[in-house]
């Protein structure tokens, strides 16, 4: 039997939703999709390597925190402006708190140039049951495998294999369960020498912990206020 999963309780400041459980934003409505896209698009040197490799192969974006799907969005709407041939995109997220749907759906509402996109997440957005929910998206080559459950104890659980990381959800600050050890080592485990991850923060311990797990960590110039920020690759690569 499928285990019912409690959506998160949401506040909301100024039309900016703040998660109850960690007291943390999930972005800043002023600007939280140019946020997406210069520390996980650009840093990932996306859309361009939609269109290199392999074309027959997917290619695989993980990520650390669905929150309100707006990485997700972001990376779909870059790559659906691209013209053929393009790589398919498989987005694999993990969630432990997820929104209910019409929390998911006031929190995109913020965004209408994403419009169309949003509308097609919310129609397909699983019940809020623990595990792996997979979606396909229309004409597009677009699929999302959505976990709810803890990235640290279920996304181990399946097989995939990373061609970028998003680490994303709260910061190492209001949500030190996820920012572990064990988390860096399954990044470790699910990439290769031409993955590249990239986050947001550029926290001592996300540095030292990445470095212990085998990667090559450089900081970057943060988005807007944030002094600074990280990507990496396994050493070596």
């Amino acid at each position: 039997m499928s285990r019912k999963v409690r959506a998160v309780d949401l506040s909301w400041e100024q039309d900016t939703p703040l998660s109850t459980q960690h007291e943390d934003f999930y972005f800043s409505l002023k600007n939280g999709l140019d946020e997406s896209n210069y520390v996980f698009l650009k840093a990932n040197h996306l859309p361009r390597r939609f269109i290199s490799g392999d074309l027959n192969q997917p290619f695989v974006i993980v990520e650390t925190g669905f929150g309100t799907g707006l990485n997700f969005l972001a990376a779909w709407d870059v790559w659906s402006r691209l013209q053929e041939p393009k790589r398919p995109l498989h987005f694999i997220s993990v969630e432990k708190y997820p929104l209910s749907k019409t929390d998911l759906k006031k929190c995109l509402d913020c965004w209408p140039q994403l419009a169309g996109l949003a509308s097609q997440l919310i129609a397909n957005y699983p019940d809020l049951t623990a595990g792996m929910h997979s979606v396909s998206f229309g004409v597009d080559a677009v699929t999302l495998s959505l976990l709810f459950g803890d990235v640290n104890e279920d996304l181990c659980l399946h097989e995939f294999l990373a061609d970028c990381w998003f680490l994303d959800g709260f910061s190492p600050r209001k949500n030190p369960s996820m920012w572990t050890d064990q988390l860096f080592e399954l990044v470790a485990s699910h990439s290769n020498d031409a993955t590249t991850l990239s986050t947001f923060t550029a926290a001592s311990s996300v540095r030292k912990g990445l470095e212990r797990a085998g990667f090559e960590v450089n900081k970057l110039p943060g988005f807007g206020a944030k002094r600074e920020m990280i990507t990496a690759r396994l050493k070596g690569a």
